[in-house]
């Protein structure tokens, strides 16, 4: 059986494979809860950075 840091690894190579681990956390946590821990461990310069281009992704800018 394989370890989690090794499953974990294979996952997180690949752009597919980290969609499917964030959609996974997600799914278990909920959307909110999850960027919440992740979104507001970063600076402010990168929430600025990130929200300005996901709003421009969403055509809200």
């Amino acid at each position: 059986m394989k370890k989690s840091n090794d499953i974990f690894d294979v996952l997180s190579s690949t752009a597919s494979g980290a969609r499917m681990l964030l959609e996974t956390i997600i799914e278990d946590y909920g959307a909110q809860d999850f960027l919440q821990c992740v979104f507001f461990g970063l600076n402010e310069a990168d929430q600025e950075r990130f929200l300005e281009a996901t709003a421009q992704k969403a055509g809200a800018r």
